[in-house]
């Protein structure tokens, strides 16, 4: 991303400084103080406030090729390579973020594939009388947009609101800051995008903790109205040691659910080590489960990533994961699964990253999915793809090759 310094004294003006960081967190918008003076109404010159604006942005296009040889042409549970033998816009994303004094704010816009897949769940409700429809299609072009304000200029409390890319796990939604083009089976399960509150503090250097209240699991809007939170422990020593230690909790069911109302808990932690300037090894695991009428409904999931870097363009990545899922059954019924895999899925996938140019990634990479039960597509499928009629998954398995690029600045 391209750090911009804004300046005004009775015209604007802009100057355009050095490259920031891709992950554009205001805690990196504190700019020097300008000099610059700005005439109000008494004739008086006075000193604005500072400033910044980062301006980013990135496309990520891909063709995939599944071995089963879906005839609807998809590749089932698995984001963002959904689409079979298709050369595919995944994403092209604008993204702004800006901090005035102690106000920040950031707005993200996107159109591609993947926003599609992002609002699949989001609670439908309809429009009456002015109050305007909420569903996938009227949020889809916003990866998100927060305001904030911190209590102090430099490191105090940060407060945020709006509309968040979930902090959950150790991946994120952009490919150019993944080891891999294709995401874990548990960035899947996962949320990817909340709509709340959070408040970030950092206690030292080199530890922070934040609180959260979202309006659910997933997305801008909720299929109920309890609330969801959130606390977090993150600890960072640059290049050498991240560790990430999360819990989000709340009421997920429906309000007439018959697995009744009970409280879901998560628990998600990472560690992230540097062995060396050419290695790094991932390891995550997560945990949730709830009581519901039928029982404890629980399940457990984890990851190994590790990366290594023969030459100065050159990226190698693996990655094993998958999760074990509990439903929980007794003689009145059986809850519905908390996850899309009703038992459990497990995955590995290599990936070959080679960097021609700065900002530029082309890679190749190679994935086996495998479930306990049918999760995915092969050969002819039966539905039409309709809500009342949709595809029946019916295959255990599915392997899958991939050629992507993506850029961004």
């Amino acid at each position: 991303m391209r750090a911009v310094q804004l300046v005004s004294c009775c015209s604007l003006m802009l100057l355009i400084g050095g490259q920031a960081n891709a992950d554009a967190s205001p805690e990196r918008f504190a700019g020097a103080p300008t000099t610059a003076n700005v005439p109000e109404g008494d004739g008086e010159c006075r000193t604005p406030s500072p400033a910044n604006l980062v301006l980013g942005g990135y496309i990520e296009t891909y063709w995939a090729w599944n071995f089963a040889r879906p005839a609807n042409s998809i590749t089932y549970n698995r984001f963002p390579d959904n689409r079979h033998n298709s050369f595919t816009l995944g994403n092209a994303v604008l993204d702004g973020a800006f901090s005035v004094d102690r106000v920040t704010g950031r707005i993200a816009l996107q159109s591609g594939s993947v926003p599609y897949t992002q609002y699949a769940t989001t609670e439908a409700r309809r429009d009456t009388q002015g109050a305007n429809p909420s569903d996938g299609s009227a949020w889809r072009f916003l990866q998100q947009a927060t305001v904030g304000y911190r209590t102090s200029q430099h490191a105090g409390l940060l407060l945020e609101a709006g509309l968040m890319l979930s902090p959950i796990g150790p991946e994120g939604v952009a490919v150019h800051e993944q080891w891999n083009w294709s995401r874990s089976n548990l960035f899947y399960a996962l949320p990817m995008q909340q709509t709340g509150v959070r408040a970030t503090y950092p206690v030292s250097t080199n530890l922070s903790v934040q609180a959260s209240v979202f309006n659910g699991w997933y997305g801008v809007r909720d299929n109920n109205g309890d609330k969801s939170v959130g606390a977090a422990l993150v600890y960072r020593l640059p290049q050498r040691l991240t560790t990430s230690l999360r819990y989000l909790g709340g009421v997920e069911r429906d309000a007439k659910a018959p697995e009744g109302r009970p409280w879901r808990h998560l628990v998600d932690a990472y560690i992230l080590l540097w062995p060396s300037q050419r290695v790094a090894l991932l390891l995550q695991g997560d945990a949730g489960f709830e009581m519901t009428r039928f029982g404890l409904s629980s399940w457990v999931g984890g990851a190994l990533y590790a990366r290594v870097q023969p030459a100065r363009r050159l990226y190698l990545s693996i990655r094993a994961d998958g999760y074990r899922q509990l439903v929980a059954h007794n003689s009145a019924g059986a809850a519905d699964p908390m996850l899309f895999a009703a038992q459990g899925v497990v995955s590995g996938t290599a990936t070959v990253d080679v960097r021609p140019q700065d900002h530029l990634s082309v890679r190749l990479e190679y994935r086996h999915d495998q479930g306990a039960t049918p999760l995915y597509f092969r050969g002819e499928v039966l539905g039409s793809g309709s809500a009342s009629n949709p595809y029946e998954p019916n295959s255990h398995s599915q392997d899958t090759i991939l050629l992507g690029a993506t850029a961004w600045f």
